[in-house]
């Protein structure tokens, strides 16, 4: 045991350090996001992963809704306003916020 084996599935924290970018949303003029794909990188195909950061002031990206993946948040430090339609809830480090499809809403 030990050592820095090769795994193609294993992100190193310099390697996901390295991989890091600043993108932002074509539809959303204040979007700025910081961060790593990390899903694909490690070989995951029906799962997206990342990394993020958001200055304050910034946004994620435009309002949108998905039919078919689910999407999720976990704040790790700092605090945000999470959108839901006409609805506005502040985050703060540790919450979590699901987003099912559609057809899951009921549940």
């Amino acid at each position: 045991m030990g050592g820095k084996e090769t795994y193609p599935h294993l992100l190193r924290c310099d390697d996901i350090a390295a991989a890091e970018d600043t993108f932002s949303h074509p539809w959303n003029a204040n979007s700025e996001i910081t961060g790593t794909h990390l899903g694909g990188k490690a070989g995951l195909k029906r799962s997206g992963v990342s990394l993020v950061r958001i200055a304050p002031g910034k946004e994620s990206f435009a309002c949108h809704l998905h039919h078919r993946e689910e999407e999720w948040i976990h704040v790790i430090s700092g605090r945000g306003v999470c959108q839901v339609d006409d609805s506005d809830y502040e985050m703060s480090p540790g919450d979590f916020v699901a987003f099912p499809t559609p057809d899951d809403h009921s549940k």
